[in-house]
């Protein structure tokens, strides 16, 4: 591809190689909206965990750029979730944390009455996603 072309896999918890193995990809991203226990009602809908897991690990296995992001939502995302996801994204190199932002289209309406955490709280979420990731930083 032209290199003004960023060609991007998006899947949503689908193992496909995409352009891994073709050398079409230059650098992945992969949200992983929360823990497997909380995954559905995060979502909405049912997925394969165990996929979520082995797309995480084809891309850390692939030796491209990559990083994972997770939103973060009160009384869904906890310490105790964060620690499982880290252990599921341990050694990938960078782990993007944010607030949730209530402004927008969310698949539960009732989302856009919880408050963000406050910054605070956020910096203690990046220090635990800092014991299993390269970088761990907030947007």
């Amino acid at each position: 591809p032209a290199p003004f072309l960023k060609p991007r896999c998006k899947r949503t918890g689908h193992s496909k190689r995409c352009g891994v193995a073709k050398k079409l990809i230059d650098y992945i991203a992969m949200d992983i909206k929360g823990s497997q226990v909380k995954y559905k009602k995060i979502t909405g809908s049912a997925v394969n965990f165990n996929k979520i897991k082995k797309s995480v690990k084809i891309i850390i296995e692939s030796g491209l750029p990559h990083e994972f992001r997770t939103t973060i939502i009160p009384g869904l995302t906890t310490k105790a979730d964060m620690r499982e996801i880290g252990k599921i994204i341990k050694g990938a190199d960078k782990w993007f944390l944010q607030k949730i932002k209530t402004d927008i289209d969310l698949i539960d309406n009732k989302l856009k009455k919880i408050k963000p955490i406050s910054d605070t709280e956020l910096e203690e979420m990046r220090k635990i996603g800092s014991e299993y990731v390269k970088k761990c930083k907030t947007r």
